[in-house]
């Protein structure tokens, strides 16, 4: 079974107090007067979901507004994603069980956690897309962009690979693109920033930094300011070990004294031979530490003349990592790159052929790519059509016709573009002049990251019109319900287990109504799906209804959420019918509406 919405938990959000509201598999419907909160609802289930929280949700006179949702079998998609981020449970019990949460605080800031674990908006928005495709009543107009066709079409196919060796293309020409046009900047340009190129890398060359040396000749430096000092303390080690010239009692002597007494112990008791041992062990100890400080003193001595020299090297690095980098690595790091960008310009005439050549091969690798992504599209566009048109005539909509024109051209880049082709034929030298005209119009050639295809969905809905442009022929209701068979055309390739639509149903009514909720219901066979509507034919086909209402709860406006069974959902739906004032006809036509769907 997919992954499921069970419970969302909402407190302290815009006019909702506190609310639980229990969901389950197949189509939820959700219902209530205009202003109710429905859309609160949804709101927060966004916010949930990595939407955009402000203080202003925040009810008002609270410290915080808090929503959670619980959801149950967790998907494949999701249990990788989960893992791969380190949300995953530890315990097997939990593990099929997801919470995710989120906390706005009064100030506008957010707390958010999945399974008890914190995380950021990014990943509660890559989360949700795993979890929940939601269908708002602004994202209609959306359909209208070529952007979005392009993306609902290369949902539906099954032409990944394609996409991806085009897109892979791509990133190698573009970058091949920009290669080519940095070097092909004026020449007067050039030439400046040759000079000032040749000044920083010889700067940097002759230093010859080396990693590391600024701290050795740090430590050198305090070695040589502290060299008296350093003397002293070393004849006094040596003398309280062993020298015993200031020292009556030198440690050396009195461990080798212990020592003594500890053999002539181990002849007497040959159980105690380990502490004679110990006992010569800590006097050889003595003696190589003493030797040890008398070498460090034999390499200790001042010397103005070096120290001189150690100041003037430390000031001349301190220079370098002020120009090139805070460290020596980056110093030379940057002492590389400059070189290179020099050996560009040094070379120019050769980098350029050179950036030319992998510019024309980068595209002649796109334009097969592309060529390849459009032929996929056409067959994929091709039977789309087909089956979302059926869908459309199941939705009231007899005589729809759904064309996609998908049209793929080499576009010309003008103005700078143009200008940087015929900036690298005028900068190149006269030995390269001829080879680079006649290939200068290849930086012309211009890749977009989808491809070079241009879409439009076009439509007929009436007999005997051609089809034109969707924007301009389809009506409020009427681009819903072709939505909605976008979706359910594309629900069988959606690895995405709850769809949310809200009023989906707009501009329409009769029997259209009845096909919008017939189909919402196939839907729900294979989807969890929640739909908020005014129409009671769209409402009697939920296995679910739920009815939001406002409430006067001590002076104060809040939204509760009822689950409305039997009798009272055959008023609900009534009162859907004619208002507040139920009667027998509108009583007997809802339970007509509820026959009818139980019988479906």
């Amino acid at each position: 079974m997919p992954t499921m919405l069970e419970v969302l938990r909402i407190t302290n959000y815009a006019i909702i107090d506190e609310l639980e509201v229990e969901f389950s598999r197949g189509l939820t419907a959700i219902t209530g007067e205009t202003g109710a909160g429905k859309s609160i609802i949804l709101g927060a289930f966004r916010i949930l979901l990595g939407g955009r929280a402000t203080s202003e949700v925040v009810r008002s006179g609270c410290q915080r507004a808090g929503i959670e949702g619980i959801f149950h079998q967790v998907s494949a998609d999701a249990g990788a994603w989960l893992k791969h981020n380190d949300f995953y449970p530890d315990e097997p019990e939990e593990q099929d069980t997801l919470i995710v949460r989120r906390d706005i605080l009064a100030s506008g800031s957010s707390r958010n956690f999945i399974n008890g674990r914190s995380a950021n908006v990014t990943q509660l928005k890559e989360l949700g897309t795993l979890l929940v495709d939601m269908h708002g009543q602004n994202d209609h107009t959306r359909l209208h962009s070529p952007v979005t066709q392009l993306l609902v079409l290369d949902s539906y196919g099954s032409y990944g690979k394609e996409l991806k060796e085009y897109q892979s293309a791509y990133v190698e020409w573009k970058s091949a693109r920009d290669r080519f046009e940095s070097l092909s900047t004026d020449q007067g340009d050039a030439q400046r920033r040759r000079d000032f190129l040749e000044f920083q890398v010889d700067e940097i060359t002759r230093a010859e930094p080396k990693p590391g040396e600024d701290e050795e000749l740090d430590q050198e430096r305090r070695r040589l300011v502290n060299a008296e000092r350093l003397t002293e303390i070393c004849g006094s080690v040596c003398d309280i070990l062993y020298e015993g010239e200031r020292s009556e009692n030198p440690a050396g002597a009195q461990v080798a004294a212990a020592s003594k007494l500890l053999q002539e112990l181990a002849t007497l008791d040959p159980a105690q031979e380990s502490l004679a041992a110990e006992a010569e062990s800590i006097r050889f100890a003595l003696e190589d530490l003493s030797e040890k400080v008398r070498d460090y003193i034999d390499s200790v001595a001042g010397d103005p003349e070096r120290l001189s020299q150690v100041d003037d090297r430390l000031e001349l690095l301190k220079n370098l990592k002020r120009k090139y980098g805070s460290t020596l690595e980056e110093v030379i790091a940057t002492g590389e790159r400059l070189a290179a960008e020099l050996n560009d310009i040094v070379n120019h005439d050769a980098a350029l052929e050179e950036a030319q050549s992998r510019l024309m091969a980068a595209e002649k690798t796109a334009g097969a790519a592309a060529e390849k992504l459009t032929a996929a599209r056409q067959k994929a566009a091709r039977i789309f059509e087909k089956q979302v048109q059926s869908v459309m005539r199941e939705l009231e909509l007899p005589k729809a016709v759904l064309k996609i024109e998908l049209t793929s051209g080499t576009s010309v880049e003008t103005g700078a573009a143009a200008g940087v082709a015929e900036g690298a034929v005028k900068g190149a030298s006269e030995g390269t002049v001829k080879d680079l005209s006649a290939r200068a119009d290849v930086s012309r050639r211009s890749f977009s990251p989808s491809g070079q295809d241009t879409i439009e969905f076009m439509v007929s809905l009436n007999a005997g019109e051609s089809p034109k442009p969707m924007r301009k022929v389809a009506s409020g209701g009427e681009i819903s319900r072709i939505m909605l068979s976008i979706k359910s055309v594309l629900a069988d390739r959606d690895n995405v287990p709850t769809l949310v639509f809200d009023e989906i149903d707009t501009g329409i009514s009769g029997q259209a109504a009845a096909r919008v909720g017939a189909q919402l219901e196939q839907l729900a066979a294979s989807h969890q799906v929640m739909c908020i509507t005014h129409l009671p034919q769209v409402a009697a086909r939920g296995h679910l209804h739920l009815v939001v209402e406002k409430q006067t709860v001590k002076d104060r406006t809040v939204t509760a959420v009822q689950k409305v069974e039997g009798e009272e959902r055959t008023l609900a739906l009534a009162r859907m019918l004619s208002g507040h004032e139920v009667d027998d006809t509108t009583r007997k036509f809802a339970e007509k509406l509820l026959v009818k769907s139980e019988a479906k």
